[in-house]
């Protein structure tokens, strides 16, 4: 009987992994993988942006939707922080333009923008609303440099301001007023003007004026435009007169004359002549104070067509009446004549 041959088993498998451990330690290897070769991360943001490509936040003004992104706005808007989610669709509130809103969205692009005049207060307003620092700053700055709005250019954001109730703004403008007040004291929009803007102008130290009379009789003149609705204002409205700067003899005869006045107008002036007789006297007995007068200055000029300044003696002495002063202004209806003949002292 053949013998059976004897079958081997087979040996247990050794696990692969406990095989390679023996070399490799893979749990303190460190692969490097890099990307493909393609355009840096940063600068394609950029352009989406700057080009306005997949916008994730819809802003809607009227019949058109502009496309923005949330990162910006999160960015430079404070408004826009913690309340703009990716994905909203909103409304552009209705007292904002939408040019406006292009032009602050562009200004956080591009962070400079070329803006009109004439649409400064429209920006300033998107630039409130959103809550927009940088921009805020820049455009009050712009306001306030002398180099950028002349006299005039002044004068009609003055308006453009005024009729948009932005009061504040209108304020500021009022202290670039210099050689232009004369000639729009007899305006209708002078008469008009509300009480902040007339205390702003009257007490600036650039008014060009040749005698500080001709502030105190502008005064009057706008209190007498209306009366019953301004003689609650006249101690603020007699702060902005210099009246140290008047001459003593006119100074006295207001004094004397202030039975003759409306009861309301002659209490509220008298402590203001008492204060300046007082000067006067202190002045006498001591000699002129140049540092206070310093502390008031004004910008003097001098128009030769002016019929009260001819007379110097008298002028100096007396100073002169309010129906020559009225009848002055009244007639200066050339703003160009005007600019043309003044020199500045």
């Amino acid at each position: 009987m053949d013998t059976v041959s004897e079958i081997e088993l087979p040996k247990k498998m050794v696990q692969h992994h406990r095989l390679l451990h023996r070399f490799v330690n893979l749990d303190m290897e460190h692969l490097v993988m890099k990307t493909a070769d393609k355009e840096d991360i940063g600068l394609t943001m950029l352009e989406k942006f700057l080009t306005k490509s997949e916008p994730d936040i819809l802003i809607v003004a009227g019949d058109t939707t502009y496309g923005c992104h949330a990162v910006v706005l999160r960015h430079f808007c404070q408004l826009c922080e913690n309340v703009y989610p990716t994905g909203l669709i909103t409304a552009l509130p209705k007292h904002l333009t939408k040019e406006a809103f292009l032009l602050a969205y562009d200004y956080m692009l591009l962070g400079e923008i070329r803006c009109k005049r004439c649409q400064l207060l429209e920006l300033l307003d998107v630039a409130r609303y959103y809550f927009i620092p940088g921009l805020v700053d820049s455009i009050i700055n712009m306001f306030g440099d002398r180099q950028f709005h002349t006299e005039m250019d002044a004068l009609n954001m003055y308006f453009l301001a005024s009729g948009k109730k932005k009061l504040g703004i209108a304020r500021m403008m009022m202290t670039r007023v210099q050689r232009y007040f004369l000639p729009m004291i007899s305006t209708k929009e002078y008469r008009g003007m509300p009480l902040g803007c007339v205390l702003r102008l009257l007490s600036s130290n650039t008014l060009a004026v040749q005698h500080e009379i001709e502030v105190f009789y502008a005064a009057l003149y706008w209190l007498f435009a209306d009366y019953n609705g301004r003689k609650a204002h006249l101690n603020l409205l007699f702060r902005t007169v210099r009246f140290i700067m008047m001459p003593t003899m006119f100074i006295f005869n207001l004094a004397n004359r202030l039975h003759e006045m409306l009861p309301r107008l002659a209490d509220e002036l008298q402590p203001f002549l008492d204060r300046a007789m007082l000067y006067f006297q202190r002045r006498a007995l001591d000699g002129e104070n140049k540092d206070e007068l310093l502390l008031r200055p004004r910008c003097w000029i001098t128009d030769p067509e002016c019929p009260y300044t001819q007379r110097k003696k008298y002028l100096k002495m007396y100073g002169f009446k309010h129906i020559d002063f009225l009848a002055y202004v009244t007639r200066l209806r050339s703003m160009e004549d005007f600019l043309a003949r003044i020199t500045l002292n």
